[in-house]
């Protein structure tokens, strides 16, 4: 694949992100999905971890997820575990 091509197909698809970090449109795509995937392209930003906490709060309160997989430093992932 061409990376015009990429671009074209991924423009396409994509769905803005709200300034208000609500993710409704989000939740509508995956509807009664069992496993949810997020992908992300600015790990470590304030957006980024602001963005993670809000889809996986209404993941767990809105569609009734028993648990949230990360990837993140030990210390920090310890710390939000307990």
């Amino acid at each position: 694949m061409s990376e015009p091509f990429i671009i074209q197909a991924l423009r396409k698809e994509a769905i803005p992100l709200a300034a208000d970090f609500n993710a409704e449109p989000l939740l509508e795509l995956i509807g009664d999905a069992g496993v949810v995937l997020l992908g992300e392209a600015s790990h470590g930003t304030q957006d980024f971890y602001r963005w993670r906490s809000a889809i996986s709060h209404q993941l767990i309160v809105e569609k009734g997820f028993d648990a949230i997989a990360v990837e993140a430093d030990w210390p920090d992932a310890l710390q939000a575990s307990r």
